[in-house]
């Protein structure tokens, strides 16, 4: 639920609870897995952030974006002890989302698809991940352009072309790159990001409040007619 959330911090802190009391247990099936969630919840709450400010900042141009810290996954207590295919899968996933390279992700996902893809709730995040360090790269690859072809973002992103055009036409509706598509010429139009208008935001929720309150009003008023 924590995860779902985006609450890495709080699900970590239980799936540690967890793993402390089943590493006493000896159970190390069900130790290996809190752990493995361990593991995801670092990878997600590290790039998480670095994607974010890579797309706020255009990946450091104007102010300089940190790299995600995925040092000390686990201890070397716990590598030792828990060695195993799954640890492996975890923490080499880790230094492939690091790159932010879209294929050396997926080329390492492929190679752990037994490890990765049997849980799904470290294949549910993973794909989530994917999808952000998909749209980071592809706000970076387009903002020198007023207007750039999608054949060439689709080369730079070494992606499929209609792969690339169909995430650029969501980003585009979901707010998360301002441009229109020119499908015919198959170029994109790059627009400017312009400042949130406070005034005009005040004023919406002013009048929405407003709006409130005549109904409210409105409502006490048949209240009142119907008593009499």
């Amino acid at each position: 639920m924590h995860c779902e959330e985006g609450d890495y911090n709080t699900a970590h802190s239980y799936f540690l609870e967890a793993f402390e009391q089943l590493d006493q247990l000896t159970t190390s099936s069900d130790s290996t897995k809190c752990l493995k969630y361990m593991m995801l919840c670092k990878i997600l709450d590290s790039l998480g952030k670095a994607l974010k400010l890579s797309s706020k900042n255009v990946a450091g141009a104007k102010v300089g974006a940190k790299d995600a810290d995925l040092t000390g996954l686990v201890s070397a207590k716990q590598a030792a002890k828990y060695a195993s295919r799954d640890l492996e899968a975890m923490t080499a996933i880790a230094k492939a989302a690091s790159k932010r390279d879209l294929k050396v992700f997926e080329k390492t996902a492929a190679e752990y698809s037994a490890e990765l893809d049997s849980d799904l709730l470290i294949k549910h995040h993973l794909h989530i991940l994917y999808e952000q360090m998909f749209e980071s790269n592809l706000v970076r690859l387009v903002e020198p352009f007023s207007t750039v072809e999608i054949a060439h973002v689709a080369k730079l992103i070494d992606l499929d072309v209609v792969v690339v055009e169909r995430k650029i036409s969501q980003m585009i509706l979901d707010n998360k790159l301002q441009g229109i598509l020119d499908q015919g010429n198959g170029w994109l139009i790059v627009h400017e990001s312009q400042p949130e208008n406070e005034t005009m935001a005040t004023g919406v929720q002013l009048i929405n409040s407003l709006g409130g309150v005549v109904d409210n009003l409105y409502e006490r008023s048949q209240r009142e007619l119907v008593l009499k």
